[in-house]
């Protein structure tokens, strides 16, 4: 019970700025070509999504970095500001204006922020569908 709450508001503080954006992007976003890395799951009890998936996109004019949090149902994804690729070092800032510094690897990307000291995401393609929470999926 006390693992949900702390998931819960993590992710709340996540996603309560991100829902305060208005209106739609300014160009469609072309993901195909992006890696992405998520930690989305889904609960074995409710079925509620939780979690949250960053696609990152590194083209000739500079990183593409787009987040979706999951908190009942994956959000509309959301494209990131100020972000920067340099080396395996990556930071951004999201569209509700938390700002991430992280360390991308060939198997994962992880990110801390003033709210999050460490949050892993996994590189994956959710295609299919998300994954069952195993206890650690979804949880920062």
């Amino acid at each position: 019970m006390r693992r949900t709450f702390i998931i819960t508001l993590a992710l709340s503080l996540l996603a309560g700025p991100a829902l305060a954006q208005s209106g739609p992007p300014t160009k469609p976003w072309d993901l195909r070509k992006a890696q992405a890395f998520s930690n989305i799951c889904l609960s074995q009890e409710t079925g509620d999504a939780r979690g949250l998936r960053v696609f990152l996109q590194a083209p000739g004019s500079g990183p593409l970095i787009v987040t979706q949090v999951a908190e009942g149902a994956p959000m509309a994804p959301q494209a990131a500001t100020t972000a920067k690729l340099t080396g395996a070092a990556v930071s951004f800032t999201t569209a509700g204006g938390e700002a991430f510094r992280g360390v991308l690897s060939d198997k994962a990307l992880t990110l801390s922020s003033k709210r999050l000291p460490r949050l892993v995401l996994h590189r994956r393609s959710d295609a299919k569908g998300f994954p069952v929470c195993t206890g650690t999926e979804g949880q920062s």
